[in-house]
């Protein structure tokens, strides 16, 4: 993978996330997957630094339970390069109020474990190809 970042991507990776976190209160969670498209583009990007400056973004504002806005914002930059996305929601096996959400890019789990997921019980799970 390249390692192209422009800065100018990154303020908008922080514009994603302020847009879903505003979609989330207008928009049932269908109608947000929905409105990731594929779009055409010859290049492969690593991600991990927008993942992780989304991470800080998110730090600082405080904000609980991020990683369904940081999949969500990840997952649409990821189909827009034509990447294979797996993206999935799932539920605590101990504790039903506990959510969490987590994706796959190309088969790889992206910023996160597989010890940290495996107690996770899927509920939602959407596939981009």
């Amino acid at each position: 993978m390249r390692n192209n970042h422009n800065p100018f991507s990154y303020i908008s990776v922080i514009f994603r996330v302020f847009f879903y976190m505003r979609e989330f209160r207008k928009k049932d969670l269908d109608v947000l997957f929905d409105q990731i498209e594929v779009q055409n583009s010859r290049r492969k990007y690593n991600l991990e630094p927008y993942g992780k400056v989304i991470r800080k973004f998110q730090k600082v504002l405080r904000i609980k339970k991020p990683c369904l806005v940081r999949c969500i914002v990840i997952s649409e930059l990821a189909v827009t390069m034509n990447l294979k996305i797996r993206f999935y929601v799932g539920m605590n096996q101990s504790d039903k109020e506990d959510l969490h959400s987590w994706i796959y890019i190309e088969d790889e789990l992206f910023l996160d474990s597989h010890n940290n997921i495996d107690k996770y019980t899927i509920l939602i799970e959407r596939i981009y190809e």
